[in-house]
């Protein structure tokens, strides 16, 4: 059964199916790791957001963490200017915020470039100043 057939019927599967096609719409979203634990925490923790970037950037973190956790790749992310130097991607929110991520893949050869259109994991290297 294809995946259009599964969205236009009521189907019922058995478990093993339902989680290959749970597994095929995940795909389609970035996979999001943190450069450190204060990364990880500052995303999923709003004491720790205003704590480390002020109220103001904590409150558009936690939309653009989202944004970019629902995002297939950094170029459609609704809010904010992407912009890339070499293999790091910088979403800045003006005045507010700036996200720094690097494509979260084994090495490359020095002077590779990812193309950002197909990149499908990344990792948040900085947020603002703290990294």
């Amino acid at each position: 059964m294809s995946i259009g057939e599964v969205l236009t019927k009521n189907v019922s599967f058995p478990p093993t199916d339902s989680i290959i096609i749970l597994k095929l719409f995940e795909a389609f979203n970035l996979l999001v790791s943190y450069n450190s634990k204060v990364l990880q925490e500052i995303c999923f923790r709003s004491m720790a957001a205003i704590t480390y970037l002020g109220e103001k950037a904590a409150i558009s973190l936690q939309a653009r963490h989202s944004d970019i956790q629902a995002a297939s790749n950094v170029h459609e992310l609704p809010v904010g200017d992407v912009s890339f130097d070499g293999n790091l991607c910088t979403l800045t929110v003006p005045n507010i915020l700036s996200i720094e991520m690097s494509p979260n893949y084994g090495a490359v050869e020095e002077g590779t470039l990812y193309d950002w259109s197909t990149v499908a994991r990344v990792k948040i290297m900085g947020i603002n100043h703290v990294r």
